[in-house]
C-alpha cells in the first residue's frame, strides 16, 4: 500500500489530564443548563468503548506503515485516545454516582462495538473511525475557535468540565487526519467514506439525541422549558451545533483533508491555556 503524502503533522503528545470528578460539581453544570450537561453526559458515556475501537481500528494497519510520520502520527493518535477513554471512565463513575444507569449503557456500547469488530473488515472499520474522527474533531472545534459567543457560554461551565472539554476539544483536532491518513493508506476511496460519514452521522444523533432525553426524563427535566433552553444554546446562540454545519459538509467534497483548515494556532493557543491553568501533571511525546 502507498503511504498518503502527510498534509500535516503536529507532533502528537499524549497527556494525563490533572482533574478530579469530584462530589461538589454540580449535576448541571455548564451553567445551570440540564440539556447541555446531559448532552456532555451522554457524550462521555459512549467514549470510553468508542475510543478503544477507534484504537483497535488504527492498529490494524500499524504493523503495515513504515517508519516515518504517519507511523508516529499512529502512536500519537492511540496514546491522545487512550488517556482520553481512562479520563471517560473517570466521568462516568461521577455519572453514576449521580444516578445515571452508565454501566448498562456502557455495557450496550461495549458489546455492540466488539460485535462490529468481529464482522466488519478493517476498511470499513477504519472508515467509521475516520468519520466518528471528523465529527468530534469539528464538534470539539466549535469551543476552540475564538467565537465570543461561544467563548462566553463555555466560561460559565464548571471549571472542572470546562477544562476536560476543552482539552478533549484540543486533542480530537490536533489528530484530526490521522485516521483519514490511514483509511488513504489502506486504500479507502470517496464513496466509502462519504457513506460511513453518513451513517456514523445518523448514529451520534439519534443515540445521543435519545440518550439525553433519556436522562433528563430520570431527572424528572424533560420538560418544555428545559428543551427550549438547550435547543438555544445548540442551534441558536451561542448555536455550538449551528456553527460545525459547514465543517460537517466539507468531508464530502472529493479532495478533502482534515488539515486543509488549519487551525493549529488556535490549537497551540489553547494548550498554553490549559497548561497555564494546570491541566495537566505528565505530558511526553507519544512513541
Amino acid at each position: 500500500m502507498k503511504q498518503p503524502k502527510m498534509e500535516k503533522f503536529a507532533g502528537l503528545k499524549a497527556r494525563r489530564v490533572n482533574v478530579q470528578f469530584t462530589d461538589d460539581i454540580p449535576k448541571y453544570w455548564a451553567n445551570g443548563d440540564p440539556m447541555v450537561s446531559c448532552f456532555f453526559a451522554a457524550l462521555s458515556t459512549i467514549f470510553p468503548d468508542g475510543e478503544r475501537f477507534f484504537i483497535h481500528s488504527v492498529r490494524n494497519y500499524i504493523d503495515q506503515v513504515e517508519e516515518g510520520e504517519l507511523k508516529e502520527a499512529m502512536m500519537g493518535f492511540i496514546g491522545q485516545e487512550g488517556s482520553h477513554s481512562r479520563t471517560h471512565q473517570a466521568y462516568n463513575s461521577w455519572l453514576a454516582k449521580q444516578g445515571y444507569p452508565v454501566a448498562r449503557l456502557v455495557s450496550h456500547t461495549k458489546h455492540a462495538l466488539l460485535w462490529f469488530r468481529k464482522v466488519a473488515p478493517p476498511k470499513l472499520q477504519i472508515a467509521f473511525t475516520a468519520a466518528f474522527e471528523h465529527f468530534t474533531a469539528i464538534l470539539g472545534e466549535s469551543s476552540i475557535n475564538e467565537v465570543p459567543e461561544i467563548q462566553a457560554e463555555i466560561e460559565k461551565w464548571h471549571p472542572v468540565m470546562r477544562k476536560v472539554w476543552l482539552w478533549h476539544g484540543v486533542e480530537e483536532n490536533e489528530h484530526k487526519a490521522v485516521a483519514f491518513d490511514v483509511y488513504q493508506f489502506a486504500g479507502g476511496g470517496y464513496a466509502l467514506r462519504v457513506a460511513a460519514l453518513i451513517m456514523v452521522s445518523l448514529y451520534i444523533w439519534i443515540y445521543l439525541s435519545g440518550l439525553t432525553l433519556y436522562y433528563l426524563r430520570l431527572d424528572g427535566q424533560l420538560k418544555p422549558s428545559v428543551l427550549f433552553n438547550g435547543f438555544k444554546v445548540f442551534w441558536v446562540n451561542p448555536g455550538m451545533f449551528r456553527r460545525i454545519i459547514p465543517s460537517w459538509l466539507s468531508f464530502f467534497k472529493p479532495g478533502f483533508h482534515p488539515w486543509q483548515h488549519d487551525n493549529s494556532k488556535q490549537l497551540e493557543k489553547m494548550v498554553a491555556q490549559l497548561e497555564a491553568d494546570g491541566l495537566f501533571d505528565f505530558l511526553s511525546k507519544a512513541a
